[in-house]
């Protein structure tokens, strides 16, 4: 909208696309979201507007991999240098029977000041979890992560996601474990409808770090998920209506600690003294709604209402 004399545009998708048999490559912007259906995904998601990325994949139904690297928003030094931010994410993911399939993938967030970016960080071949085995040192914030979906028997779906941002066995120190997890369970329900559960957490700590330019943060929004400290339960019913309609019921209940992504990250002091998941006073958020989409003559027609 207009800003004084100043009108901004935003292109939520814009982008070009080559695809052969065996794989292909993408430049612009586009909705993605790495994680269970329903879920906003650790490394990526479509929480906040999509930026413009370059990636390739290649493979096929059994054996596939995706790279990806994509600009974020400037950070700055507390000198006052700017930081040239870059994001990045390698998947590979497996087909092992018709009914289940398996995923690896890490995803970096790397800030350099003097205005150019980190050029190893544009290799789709290097480990960035490992980066000192590489001879690249440790100078971005890495996560490694995991998927699995499993169909154990007909009409049931299971989703599962996980995360590590950073993990300790070094009992000397003080700072908890930094994760995420997703899982979702879903299937049919009485004929044509369908039934839906999920949990998802973030730890106290998660997807920061001592840098803010190396946080999982594009202008200040999560890249992926955009809350930490927090976990979420839900159960969900789909029920088609007059065969154009679709209700869906839910049930939610967050618990939310005093953890924020955007946080200053704390002294090893401080740090002693926090939990792993819920940092001072809980508050836990009980909400119900009710979604309705569809389409009548041609008008397409969806909202959701609710309490809280």
């Amino acid at each position: 909208g207009p800003a004084g004399n100043v009108s901004h545009y935003r292109f939520v998708e814009a982008y070009a696309t080559a695809e052969w048999k065996w794989g292909g490559v993408h430049l612009g912007q586009m909705s993605r979201n790495w994680g269970p259906v329903g879920l906003p995904g650790i490394p990526i998601s479509d929480y906040g507007y999509p930026r413009t990325d370059l990636s390739i994949w290649f493979g096929n139904r059994t054996l596939r991999f995706e790279a990806l690297v994509a600009p974020l928003s400037d950070g700055v030094t507390d000198s006052g240098a700017v930081v040239t931010r870059l994001f990045a994410a390698h998947r590979l993911q497996v087909r092992v029977r018709d009914n289940l399939d398996l995923a690896v993938w890490e995803a970096t967030v790397s800030g350099r000041s003097g205005g150019a970016p980190d050029p190893t960080i544009l290799n789709p071949l290097i480990l960035m979890t490992f980066g000192r085995q590489f001879g690249i040192g440790d100078r971005r914030n890495t996560m490694l992560g995991g998927d699995a979906t499993w169909r154990p028997v007909p009409g049931l779906r299971l989703e599962l996601q996980g995360a590590i941002d950073d993990w300790t066995f070094n009992s000397a120190n003080p700072y908890p474990n930094r994760f995420g997890l997703g899982f979702v369970a879903s299937g049919p329900l009485a004929g044509a409808a369908a039934w839906r559960a999920s949990y998802a957490m973030s730890s106290s700590l998660a997807f920061h770090t001592f840098d803010p330019n190396e946080n999982y943060t594009d202008a200040g929004v999560g890249i992926g998920r955009n809350f930490i400290d927090n976990d979420q339960f839900s159960l969900g019913i789909s029920m088609p209506v007059r065969d154009h309609w679709l209700v869906t019921p839910q049930l939610d209940l967050r618990r939310q600690g005093q953890g924020q992504i955007d946080d200053p990250f704390p002294d090893a002091a401080t740090a002693a003294t926090l939990p792993v998941l819920f940092i001072g006073t809980r508050r836990d958020t009980w909400q119900a709604t009710v979604s309705v989409s569809g389409q009548e003559q041609g008008v397409a027609v969806s909202g959701q209402a609710g309490f809280q």
